[in-house]
């Protein structure tokens, strides 16, 4: 199986299990570390935030037995279960409503005002788009345009 075919068929499995337990799947990513071995790693969360590590130890090991009785990964695997951290990874419109309000910073794939990174105050999530104030302008950016976002911790 391709990576993309495998990280598709786990978070078709891994989302269900989340949600039914009270959780969102942040992101997944599957890599080899620097010796070699395939990591598997699953960031979830509370919708609201907030995830204990006690929580990420009970989610490791239900997480692990479903992908052991599903066989997706075939191979000797890490799978690593945590937060997203304060450095939280955006993706998703609800993960933008949630941030409203706050200080997030854009990387674009195609420039906005001309820039293709933003910092600003995130004012309106809509369908379609966020609304970013910076200083005394404001700008509208469109989620296709949008590759990476993140909440600002200072």
């Amino acid at each position: 199986m391709a990576h993309h075919e495998v990280l598709l068929k786990v978070k078709t499995l891994v989302t269900p299990q989340l949600e039914r337990a009270g959780y969102v799947l942040v992101d997944l990513r599957l890599y080899r570390n620097q010796a070699g071995t395939r990591v598997l790693e699953v960031l979830a969360d509370r919708p609201d935030g907030g995830i204990t590590l006690n929580e990420c130890g009970t989610l490791s090991r239900e997480i692990g037995a479903l992908l052991e009785r599903e066989d997706v990964l075939m191979n000797r695997y890490l799978l690593n279960v945590s937060s997203p951290g304060t450095d939280r990874p955006m993706t998703q419109p609800a993960d933008f409503r949630r941030a409203k309000g706050r200080r997030i910073r854009v990387f674009l794939s195609a420039p906005v005002a001309d820039k293709i990174e933003h910092c600003g105050l995130l004012d309106d999530v809509g369908a379609d788009a966020i609304r970013l104030t910076l200083g005394d302008k404001t700008i509208d950016i469109t989620y296709d345009k949008i590759n990476k976002a993140k909440q600002v911790t200072v």
